[in-house]
């Protein structure tokens, strides 16, 4: 009795596997094993028929002796192995979020399957392709803050590490950003000669960080506050009267929003 087959066929992760060992002579019926090492992971011998199958689902060679035994008790043996390969590269990612000028991205990394990890990403298209503010790390994570509003179209590589490569074309949505406006519509009173209670100016909109000013003459501000470029009210006032005022916050893409406030400056308490 003698196991004819001399080798069997390669298969692929994640790919339907089926082979069969052959025996000639001895005597049916007749019962197959693995007498030393093992099958890939995911394939299974059939007992009776010698036949191998299943669905790998770990790349290697996986070297075995094959043992059948007939009905009268000989046995014969074979070395034989199946290379398992892995599956080939792809990129899973479809589709990806879209984000807003001046909102931090949300984090994204993108996938891929089969060849041999790990894996390393580029864009392959020109930079100008991929929304400014974002970066594509190599590790896949997309992160950053864009800053211009548009449909951005850009092709990503993977490549594995065994230098294979998969691409695929994705496209990013950057919406603009909300129109900029003043949100403060009301300031405290203060008093002369009292320090100013710490007031900051805020704005929603646009694209942050802002820059404040009053665009009125210094006379309509109270005298001895000040408004920094950050939006902030300090000082101590030193006359009373009612001040109107116009504020404007300028964007870090210029542009700008204005409001008409005011700031009532009581006069100084006199202690009885």
């Amino acid at each position: 009795m003698t196991i004819t087959t001399s080798s069997l066929h390669d298969g692929q992760v994640q790919q339907s596997y089926q082979a069969t060992i052959l025996v000639s002579g001895g005597s049916a019926l007749y019962s197959w094993s693995i007498a030393a090492g093992s099958l890939p992971t995911g394939l299974t011998l059939n007992s009776a028929t010698g036949q191998i199958t299943g669905t790998p689902n770990q790349s290697c060679t996986f070297p075995f002796t094959a043992q059948v035994k007939d009905s009268l008790n000989a046995t014969a043996t074979t070395n034989l192995s199946i290379a398992i390969s892995p599956s080939a590269l792809a990129v899973m990612t479809s589709s990806l979020p879209n984000g807003v000028v001046g909102v931090m991205y949300p984090a994204t990394n993108l996938t891929a399957s089969g060849g041999t990890p790990p894996y390393a990403w580029s864009v392959t298209t020109a930079a100008t392709t991929f929304p400014p503010g974002l970066t594509l790390g190599s590790t896949g994570q997309i992160t950053g803050t864009p800053t211009a509003a548009a449909t951005f179209n850009f092709t990503v590589q993977v490549t594995d590490s065994v230098s294979s490569t998969a691409t695929t074309n994705l496209r990013i949505l950057i919406n603009a950003a909300p129109p900029l406006i003043v949100t403060a519509t009301a300031l405290p009173n203060g008093t002369a000669g009292a320090a100013y209670p710490s007031t900051n100016l805020q704005a929603s909109g646009g694209v942050p960080p802002y820059a404040w000013s009053v665009t009125t003459a210094a006379t309509t501000f109270p005298p001895g506050l000040t408004l920094s470029s950050t939006g902030q009210i300090t000082g101590t006032p030193t006359a009373a009267a009612t001040y109107n005022f116009t504020v404007q916050v300028k964007d870090s893409q210029n542009a700008t929003a204005t409001a008409n406030l005011s700031i009532l400056v009581n006069l100084t308490s006199l202690s009885k």
